[in-house]
This record gives C-alpha cells, structure tokens and sequence, in this order.
C-alpha cells in the first residue's frame, strides 16, 4: 500500500471512532436526562406494612414504633425520620390517635395510627398463708387468699375456687376478661364429727296423759352441708317415768356424734294458781280454732266481744255453750264511743243486746278499749272513764283490765314471742290479754296451756267474783 493509502485509511479510521464516541456520550447523556426524568415523576413518600391498631396496657409503658418511611422511587429511596403528635395517655382507658409526620423538600405526608388502651394485665392471686384445709367432698375450711387486680383492684371476692383429685384450683378474671389461674396440692381431711343442736330443752316435764311432740333436734357439719339425724327412744305419755330420747348423726367422713332429752312423765298437780286467759277484739276467723284447743285440754277463758265481724256473731253462742265467759268489749270498737257517757252505754248495751240473743243472758263483766288506763279519750272527754266507771257499776256491771300483755296488740306479731311473753310472766290470778282475731297469738295458746298445766296452773274464766285486775285510771290534764 502507497503511503497515500495509509494516510486515508489512517484518517477513515480516525473519523469512524470519534462518530462512535459522540454516538455513545449521546446515549450516556440521553440515559441520564431519562433518568432524572424518571426519578422525578415516579419519586414519592414510601412505607413498609405497618400495625395500624396498636393495645397498650392500662398504666404500661407506651412504646411508639413508627413506620417506616422513605422518599424516593424502587432504584432509590431515602429514609426519612417522623415527626410524631400523640396524646395518649396510659392512665386512661380508651381509643387515642398517633399522627407520624414525614417531610422532604416542601413535601408532606401523615401517617395514623390508632392506640387502644386496655386492660392486658392478668390478675394477682396471692396464697397468704399455707394453713389450708380442704373436706374430702371439696368444701374449702380454710384458705386466705388475695386477688388484686391492675384495674379492678381486691378481686378476691370473684375467685371460682374448686377442688379435684387433691388440687385446688383457684380461678378468677377481671372485668377485661383477663384470666389467672393457680393450682394447690391439697391433702383432703376431716376429723371433725357434727355438732347436734337439740330444738327446746333438754330435760322436759311433762303431765300424764297430755300429748307429748318431741321437737327434735338439728345437726350442723363442718363438711356436709346436708347431715341426717337418727332418732332413738319413745315416750309414753300414759305411764309415769322418765324416758330418754337421743339424736344420732354420722357425717360423709363416718365421724358421729349423738345428744340425749330426758321427758319426765308426772302425774297432773291440781293447786290453787289460777291463771285468766281472755281475749279481745272477736269473734273472729279463728275463733273456732281457739275453742277446739281450749276443748282439748279442758281450760275455760274469757271472750270480751265485738260486733267487727258480724258474720262470726253465731261464735258467740258457741262460748257460752263451751263454758266460757263471754264478756262486752264493745260494738264498734271506735274511739268515739268515748266522746260521753251515754255514746259509752249506748255502745255497750247494744253489744250486751248481741250477747242476750246468742247465750240467753246478759253479761255483767266488760272491758274499756285500750283498757281503764288508756290516753286516747282524753281527745274525746277528759272525764269520759271516770264518769263511765261510776255509771256501769250503777248498772252493776264489772271492768277488768290485764296484768300479763301477751304483746299480740302491737309489739309482735311472732307466736313464739307471744307464748314467751305470756309464760314469762305467768303467775296465781295472772289475767292475759290476748286477741282471738290474730291467727299469730292464737297459734300460740295450745303451748301457752302445756305450759301453765305441766306448772301446776288451772285454766279459768272470769266471773263478777274473780280477783279485779285495774290499771288505774289516767287523769287528762
């Protein structure tokens, strides 16, 4: 080749590799200008996956994650840091908002996240003491225990407690439905027999020939809560002596235990005290009741009567026939009777008309509305009493009030009240309220005889010529 032809080719040569090079520094700087171009339309605010709903628990520590942010595109993304607005407080309950703030260059963005403060904590329960005592059957004898509660505080109360193949278990939630549970190995015992309770005495008397109702007895367990009790031993009323009755009870434990009432069969004394049983207010619905007791054991009493319930008036018949004493309370049994004198006789001879067309006579023997003593007249006439007195006893007519209040007009409405009321007090020429319309008092009058006849009393009805029982008249000022 000719030197001539070298220095072309040298040339060609040198034109095509500058050609190249402009071609490539133009896709270089093609690419970069795409680049940025791509950077800047596809450049945003990026986030990982984040916990949107976030439980703290009630007085915990608060410990914020925010999420994670960047700004920037696939290729390239920068971190950015937030700015984190939050208002929750632990110390209360509720729903709060955690607002991360992300900024880059003018540009902004918010992320939320909702904070639930609840309630997370299990409850506390706490063994005070290793003294525990457990029945075979799982009855707790004895535990001290604690449960407290983050929240809710003393919990104890709210302890399910149970017991099986010798564990305890003691189970218990707090109102967030937080559960705990504690296991003991408890080794079952009971060593303890039941304790017998014997209803009444002891030691009983009673007269030959009365019914005798053993009351029986009543037996508590440590462990069982329902414990039967056998009853040995009979009495026979019919036979002077002395009998024994005797409770026996064995608990799930096979542990036993037995109590003795001794009765004492004796023969009727007849003496000299007297005791006056009346009663006020009747005839009534449970008059009859009354007459068929009185009938049984033979007692006699008084009936000072009423006119209240009329359609019982034909009782009145029945008294007398029964060889009671029917004496006059008075008709209508209202205060204003004592507004006179003559609204006073009035009322009483009208009743005493009452008594003549049922027994054939009249009666001589009546009784004030809340007695000669009471305070009530004195709103109507401050001389009423007084002058009543010294009227009827010129008609011939005699008063009795009470010595023995069986409280049955205010102060109780329990017959067992009412027969220790009256026993309490019982004594020779003893003259007992009571009221024949109170079912209550009634009820009580078969043990009130029991007791006065198994004591030597006897049962009668007053007469003109029984010893007077007087309160004393009050003087209205």
């Amino acid at each position: 080749m000719t030197r001539l032809g070298r220095r072309s080719e040298r040339r060609y040569f040198s034109f095509k590799w500058k050609k190249h090079l402009i071609i490539f520094l133009l896709i270089i700087l093609f690419l970069t200008i795409l680049i940025l171009f791509l950077n800047k339309i596809t450049s945003k605010f990026r986030s990982d996956k984040y916990d949107k709903i976030v439980e703290v628990n009630y007085k915990g520590k608060l410990r914020l994650k925010s999420p994670v942010v960047c700004y920037g595109n696939k290729i390239y993304c920068k971190n950015i840091k937030p700015i984190i607005k939050s208002k929750v407080d632990v110390n209360k309950l509720g729903e709060y908002k955690v607002d991360y703030i992300y900024e880059y260059k003018k540009k902004k963005t918010i992320l939320s996240q909702k904070v639930i403060v609840k309630d997370l904590e299990k409850p506390e329960i706490l063994l005070k003491s290793d003294d525990i005592e457990v029945c075979p059957n799982g009855k707790i004898l004895k535990l001290d225990i604690e449960i407290t509660d983050n929240f809710d505080g003393d919990i104890t109360d709210k302890a399910n407690i149970s017991f099986k193949n010798k564990e305890l278990f003691i189970e218990v939630k707090d109102k967030a439905d937080n559960k705990s549970i504690k296991k003991i190995n408890v080794n079952p015992i009971d060593k303890m027999e039941p304790k017998i309770t014997i209803n009444g005495d002891n030691s009983v008397v009673v007269v030959k020939g009365l019914e005798y109702n053993d009351q029986g007895a009543k037996a508590v367990d440590n462990c069982d809560d329902d414990i039967n009790i056998k009853t040995d031993g009979k009495v026979d009323i019919n036979n002077v002596g002395t009998y024994k009755i005797t409770y026996s009870a064995v608990d799930s434990s096979g542990n036993n235990t037995s109590a003795v009432r001794t009765v004492t069969v004796k023969e009727r004394e007849i003496g000299n005290k007297v005791v006056y049983l009346t009663f006020d207010d009747g005839p009534g619905p449970y008059t009859q009741e009354l007459l068929d007791v009185l009938d049984k054991y033979d007692a006699k009493v008084t009936f000072f009567v009423t006119n209240q319930f009329p359609k019982y008036q034909n009782m009145i018949a029945e008294e007398a026939k029964r060889g009671h004493t029917v004496a006059i309370h008075s008709l209508t049994h209202k205060w204003d009777i004592y507004d006179s004198v003559e609204n006073y006789l009035n009322d009483l001879e009208a009743m005493n008309d009452i008594v003549e067309k049922q027994t054939g006579q009249r009666s001589s023997i009546f009784r004030f509305p809340g007695g000669s003593s009471n305070t009530i007249y004195c709103s109507h006439n401050k001389t009423a009493v007084l002058d009543i007195i010294n009227a009827t006893k010129e008609k011939g007519y005699v008063y009795f009030d009470w010595n023995v209040s069986s409280g049955d007009a205010g102060e109780t409405t329990s017959t067992d009240k009412v027969y220790k009321n009256v026993i309490k007090y019982m004594r020779n020429n003893a003259v007992v309220l009571q009221h024949d319309i109170k079912g209550f008092s009634v009820r009580a009058v078969e043990k009130i005889l029991i007791y006065g006849i198994n004591n030597g009393y006897t049962f009668k009805a007053l007469t003109t010529n029984s010893p007077i029982s007087h309160h004393g008249v009050h003087i209205c000022k």
